[in-house]
């Protein structure tokens, strides 16, 4: 249930569409309240409230028209423009950005704003009737109508300000740095049944050779695993007395229908049935997505920065600045508890074999790319040796520390190998040295 939760608040924060359909069922529902409170109200009590619209049909009418009029042609424009550059934006961030523009909630109420004004002056203005006909004229919802159009203008210079704002390079990397964030804290460490100890995370702790005893779970086609629901693989594991190899993470490609992305042990109980259940925990999709995948917000950054840094953009700070932010979404990994990959039921038993994300996986993800595509840029490499001195400073674990040096080293290596200039060199080996001196530190506690 919390996994289905997670998904459709995803599914509703990535729809362009949830946020201004909202608006717009709000904005017919208030035209409809208000007119039918011009209604009942006493055709005098309005008449000595200056600024209430007091003026017959035919002027109501022209007023309602101009402004949903002049609303949806600016609406139109404004968008257009916002698309053409939305697709700059693209060009330098990677069309995967796009992502982080579309789930902005601002661009979401902006959009919803111009919808829902000339939905309800629409509503409203069906209502308007001459004297031949019966006059009517809804003068609360007309002055409601003018003071929604003052409004709108208001949001329209509050979007270009933002549009411009939001494309650039600090903004987009904030932005996923701290969706990055919230995944990092929800999912580290991952909370599928109870922690276990122990290393043996390809089977061997339940027999000596799981894959050849165990029945291979298929998936249904070509896609992205988006999430495994673990409550459910523990459940199917627990109903069915089996133990569940997880061979295909949140974030991985399944490249055909029949590809493994899970085993249950022993193949004697692992029935058709159990076999559906556990495939069904896995939930897939054409797209990667954060729900469950940690990782795509650290390939997020460095699609920016690996842009930033080809010689077309050759924009090696603000490939420095995606360092920055990964360093610090590092630091905050670095000080969770590192996932365990076998899961227990409640009584003890070995239910589920995971795969999990760890640490050193995301520091590769992270710095690999950028170490291969920057080795001759000193800016980034430098950033690189003290956001690695940075995140030492936060773990406590051997393994980890390892890690980092094998990282610095090899940063030190590539530069070195990339620049000829002896002063370039020295500001890489005093980086360098800073960084070690750190690392030592921390293998002396």
């Amino acid at each position: 249930m919390k996994l289905r939760l997670l998904r459709l608040g995803d599914a509703v924060v990535s729809s362009y569409l949830f946020i201004p359909l909202l608006m717009a069922a709000a904005a017919i529902a208030l035209g409809v309240v208000l007119v039918q409170f011009d209604r009942v109200l006493s055709p005098h009590a309005l008449q000595h409230i200056a600024w209430v619209y007091s003026g017959d049909a035919d002027g109501a009418r022209s007023v309602l028209s101009t402004v949903a009029s002049s609303i949806i042609t600016v609406a139109s424009v404004t968008f257009s423009i916002t698309i053409a550059a939305l697709s700059l934006a693209s060009q330098q961030y990677g069309p995967r950005l796009l992502r982080s523009f579309v789930r902005d909630r601002n661009n979401q109420f902006v959009l919803g704003t111009f919808v829902g004004t000339y939905l309800y002056d629409l509503m409203v203005l069906r209502t308007i009737r001459s004297p031949t006909h019966g006059a009517f004229v809804p003068n609360v919802a007309v002055t409601c109508g003018v003071a929604f159009a003052i409004a709108t203008i208001i949001v329209l210079v509050y979007f270009l300000h933002h549009v411009s704002t939001s494309i650039a390079p600090e903004h987009v990397i904030e932005a996923v740095g701290k969706e990055l964030d919230h995944a990092i804290d929800r999912l580290y460490p991952q909370r599928i049944g109870m922690n276990g100890e122990g290393t043996a995370a390809d089977g061997s702790l339940v027999a000596p050779n799981f894959e050849g005893a165990a029945r291979q779970v298929p998936a249904h086609g070509a896609c992205y695993v988006q999430a495994v629901d673990g409550d459910r693989l523990i459940a199917v594991a627990c109903k069915h007395d089996l133990v569940v190899k997880v061979s295909t993470r949140p974030g991985q490609y399944v490249a055909a229908a029949g590809s493994i992305v899970a085993s249950a042990w022993p193949h004697g109980r692992a029935s058709d049935e159990a076999v559906r259940a556990i495939a069904r925990a896995f939930t897939t999709g054409t797209q990667r997505t954060m729900v469950q995948d940690a990782e795509f917000g650290v390939n997020q950054l460095v699609i920016v920065a690996v842009r930033a840094l080809s010689p077309g953009i050759n924009a090696p700070f603000t490939a420095a600045m995606c360092v920055d932010r990964l360093g610090t979404s590092l630091c905050r990994l670095a000080q969770r508890p590192a996932p365990s990959a076998l899961r227990y039921d409640r009584r003890g038993a070995l239910r589920v074999i995971a795969a999990p994300m760890t640490f050193a996986d995301m520091l590769e993800n992270a710095l690999e790319p950028i170490r291969q595509y920057g080795s001759n840029s000193v800016p980034v490499v430098v950033t690189l040796l003290e956001t690695i001195g940075k995140v030492a400073r936060h773990v406590d674990r051997d393994a980890d520390c390892t890690v980092l040096r094998k990282h610095v080293d090899l940063i030190r290596r590539g530069a070195l190998e990339a620049l000829t200039l002896q002063e370039d060199r020295a500001s890489i080996t005093a980086s360098y040295e800073a960084a070690i001196a750190v690392l030592d530190g921390l293998n002396a506690r």
